[in-house]
């Protein structure tokens, strides 16, 4: 059986250009480890050109994108009308899988139209029964073409993930409708020899750890934090770190963690700190609900020179204009960066505002300008505008 793999992800920043935004097929180099097929690989994320499906038994494709826009994106339109099409050809019908999150969010709508979407915790079992889970194979690194990976800030950049899912049951997050709250672990064995298959093999000199919950647990973070602290100085000189998700606040009080995360060389650090107001936090079911933890967790991660974006959510019913400006004057006092995004109401979340789309939007705009980044500072204009863009969706 002859199998493509597509990766068709969207960029996951509005500001971002697709090159800046290459993610690996962590899930495809998985899947392909799993199976025994001959198996080809494309790559849309480069230059967004359509996708020559060819001739080919099953085509398993990866969508990342979890918001609506990915409707509104002409290539991955195109590509699921292609492969809708050879689902319903009778006279040459093929399998076509769709993984990701835009397949798990969009899953009934998808199934609906002839797609069969993948289990995202154990994915395998569509194509090998006898794998018991993804850590009894090794990525296919050799599908990726290195030489086409751009550098960030001089040094190849990788993706890996050593965990799928997370235990916290944040209303707000699309990760507890695809996982249910459960929650995969790789072992860290595991975890180890594929960082160093990365550092020797492919001359991967930073590791973006692309987890739901990278930090999940103290005793697992210390263990994995001090070997690559450890090994830093040798076997991995030069290696630095940083991971795709927000930083529990519980953990970032931790000061053992946060010393080893600056020892190993991780930078980038974000935090899920979601909103400053108590009555959110609860609503939201955040795992802290005290909002001077979050300042403390900030102020911990800037004592280390680890200084943190702020991830915050805006739109939920426990929402006032005075709550999210007195979050602004917080954050603007604490020096701290941000991303600030309106709520997008995913499948199961049904959260009504009680605020105006203009005035969230105005309030998204004003935290951004305050305390946003020098893309913000640079070319104002531009940035609202994309902004607003973005937000046509929720």
């Amino acid at each position: 059986m002859k199998t493509l793999l597509i990766e068709a992800p969207r960029p996951n920043s509005t500001f971002a250009k697709y090159n800046s935004q290459f993610i690996l097929p962590n899930i495809l180099c998985d899947i392909a480890g799993s199976i025994k097929d001959k198996v080809a690989f494309q790559n849309e994320l480069k230059n967004r050109a359509k996708i020559n499906l060819g001739d080919f038994d099953r085509y398993i494709v990866n969508i990342s994108e979890v918001v609506e826009k990915t409707h509104k994106d002409k290539e991955v339109v195109t590509l699921l009308k292609d492969l809708q099409d050879r689902c319903f050809n009778i006279f040459d019908k093929k399998e076509v899988f769709l993984s990701g999150w835009y397949s798990w969010i969009k899953k009934a709508e998808l199934e609906q139209a002839g797609f069969k979407v993948t289990d995202y915790l154990f994915y395998e079992k569509s194509f090998n029964d006898s794998l018991k889970s993804p850590a009894d194979v090794s990525p296919t690194w050799d599908l990726i073409d290195w030489a086409q990976v751009p550098k960030i800030n001089g040094k190849i950049r990788a993706t890996l993930r050593t965990s799928r899912g997370c235990l916290n049951k944040c209303i707000m997050c699309p990760v507890n409708l695809i996982y249910k709250n459960k929650m995969y672990v790789f072992p860290l064995d595991w975890v180890k020899e594929q960082i160093t298959i990365l550092y020797k093999n492919y001359n991967v000199r930073e590791i973006n750890f692309i987890d739901d919950n990278f930090l999940f647990s103290d005793k697992r973070t210390i263990e994995l934090l001090t070997w690559l602290a450890q090994n830093r100085k040798s076997t991995l000189k030069g290696l630095s770190y940083m991971f795709h998700e927000g930083m529990e606040v519980r953990t970032a009080l931790n000061e053992d963690v946060v010393k080893l995360l600056k020892e190993a060389g991780f930078h980038g650090i974000k935090l899920g700190v979601e909103s400053f107001n108590k009555a959110t936090l609860e609503y939201i079911k955040k795992p802290y609900s005290n909002p001077d933890d979050a300042i403390k967790a900030i102020q911990m991660l800037q004592k280390y020179k680890l200084n943190p974006t702020c991830f915050i959510c805006l739109g939920f019913p426990t929402d006032t204009e005075e709550s999210i400006k007195k979050d602004i004057k917080i954050l603007k006092d604490l020096k701290a960066k941000v991303r600030c995004q309106i709520l997008y109401s995913y499948s199961n979340n049904s959260n009504n505002s009680n605020l105006t789309k203009s005035q969230l939007l105005n309030l998204q705009n004003e935290m951004l300008e305050v305390c946003g980044s020098n893309i913000w500072k640079k070319d104002k204009k531009n940035i609202k505008t994309l902004v607003n863009e973005q937000n046509q969706l929720f």
